[in-house]
């Protein structure tokens, strides 16, 4: 199958000779730049059956590790690493910090669209600041689903601190080595300090494990951050009687200060422990600044859209499936 065909695949659309790639219509990057058309280099990661010594250029000559497919690719040059789904997830017991620019990831052949989605990207570490670090700038990452294993008590799983970083269809677990509940300091996805970060269709959290109070799905960090940007991603967790109700999907940590508006458009906020706990789907801490725009939310076993309404502006046409709860009124700032 041609490198076209593969995109095809992936739910990636071509738009003809020269223009542009999109994913649901979403511009991920511009085809001229890639090797396809002789620009950049496309490379394939076979967890099953790659080879590290490999060239890493056509599915068959596979690398076997992530870190040697980021080893190969050069930064600023648009280059393309396909991940296949064998049934082999890569797992990683180091973090993998990627500090290269301009580079693209595709999970090719698994699940799109639903709660679950994107192909395994396994951290094994006992580092406490994320096992990927996203600290590059202007890269993009479709249909991977990023998971943790370690043992640390204060683990993010994906750290992001680049600029610019774009994630479309992925997957970021709340998950620890525990069987039935992870540890209050996990962290699934974290932004620190970045800028014009987008995601779409992105599943931020799972069912996979009951959870405990204290671990955010999404966690804004100390760094200020500008321009962030989510449409029509899911927030999940399974919340049992002992996750006290002030679980939040996303945290904005105390001090962390957005340094402009937060865009949230169509987000859905799913407890999947139904009525054994009621968060709200947002904290906002003290001393914080700037403020978030929510648009069209959805709350399933959810309280309210935050604890602190003053910095967050809401809008819904429609009703959450809590009676009583969040019936659609804008929740406006009082000036």
């Amino acid at each position: 199958m041609s490198d076209f065909g593969r995109l095809l695949n992936a739910g990636i659309d071509v738009d003809g000779p020269g223009g542009l790639i999109k994913f649901n219509n979403q511009v991920l990057f511009d085809q001229g730049a890639i090797s396809i058309n002789g620009r950049g280099n496309v490379y394939y990661l076979d967890a099953a059956n790659g080879v590290d010594t490999n060239t890493g250029k056509t599915p068959t000559s596979a690398f076997l590790t992530l870190a040697a497919a980021y080893a190969a690719m050069t930064t600023n040059n648009n280059d393309v690493l396909f991940i296949l789904d064998q049934g082999t997830d890569e797992t990683y017991t180091t973090v993998l910090t990627w500090a290269k620019n301009h580079c693209h990831v595709v999970g090719l052949g698994a699940p799109k669209g639903g709660f679950n989605k994107g192909v395994k990207l396994i951290g094994n570490t006992a580092g406490t600041t994320g096992h990927f670090r996203v600290t590059g700038n202007n890269n993009t990452f479709t249909g991977l689903c990023f998971v943790h294993l370690g043992t640390a008590t204060e683990l993010a799983n994906i750290a992001i601190t680049g600029d610019g970083n774009s994630f479309y269809e992925c997957q970021f677990l709340n998950m620890n080595n525990a069987a039935t509940a992870d540890e209050a300091g996990m962290l699934g996805l974290v932004l620190d300090g970045c800028n014009a970060t987008s995601f779409y269709r992105c599943t931020i959290g799972g069912t996979e494990v009951e959870r405990t109070d204290g671990a955010a799905d999404l966690t804004i960090g100390a760094g200020t951050i500008t321009g962030l940007y989510m449409e029509d991603c899911i927030f999940i967790a399974d919340l049992d009687a002992n996750a006290d109700a002030d679980h939040a999907f996303i945290e904005q940590i105390a001090d962390a200060d957005l340094g402009d508006c937060a865009y949230l458009v169509r987000p859905t906020f799913i407890n999947a422990g139904a009525a054994a706990a009621l968060p709200d789907a947002m904290t906002v801490g003290a001393a914080t600044a700037g403020y978030w725009l929510v648009r069209d939310p959805l709350l399933v076993y959810i309280t309210d859209i935050c604890d602190n309404e003053e910095m967050v502006w809401a809008t819904h046409g429609g009703m959450d499936t809590t009676p009583g709860q969040f019936v659609g009124q804008a929740i406006n700032p009082a000036v």
